[in-house]
């Protein structure tokens, strides 16, 4: 079996997480089960990784932050065909999973994309526009009222 086959986690595979540039995948156990926990919140339905691991070199390539937790295996850019996942429920289930940096919106070019992490200290949310990427204040009021509810 070829290793870049086997899966990580139940619903994940090696391939899937490496570096697009260097074939390199070093996610972290935590943030896969994260993942994993994410996928179950969302009904069960396939989730898939647009972006995962990435080496300095990718990174700077897609014009990733310096600080990208995507440099340390705790994040992944996600679509999920079968589940808007700018919705209100799905973002009380990325919360649900543990993830604490969120961000949704449309990049440049107009593709709908979204990035969840557990490498933040605090919750950090914020949305992707055409001009960058911006604090996203609607989704710190709508994290509050969901904390306040749990």
């Amino acid at each position: 079996m070829n290793m870049r086959d086997i899966y990580i986690v139940p619903h994940f595979q090696y391939r899937e997480l490496e570096c697009r540039h260097c074939g390199k995948q070093a996610m972290v156990a935590e943030t896969m089960l994260k993942l994993e926990k994410l996928r179950e919140l969302l009904g069960g339905h396939p989730i898939v990784i647009t972006s995962g691991f990435r080496c300095d070199v990718h990174n700077a390539a897609v014009g990733g932050s310096m600080s990208s937790q995507h440099l340390f295996g705790r994040a992944v850019d996600i679509v999920c065909y079968k589940v808007d996942l700018h919705s209100d429920k799905a973002f009380h289930a990325m919360l649900e999973s543990g993830f604490t940096g969120i961000g949704r919106g449309v990049k440049l070019g107009g593709g709908k994309t979204t990035h969840v992490d557990d490498g933040h200290a605090r919750h950090t949310f914020w949305k992707y526009t055409p001009e960058g990427m911006l604090r996203d204040d609607d989704a710190y009021e709508q994290a509050a009222q969901y904390f306040d509810e749990g």
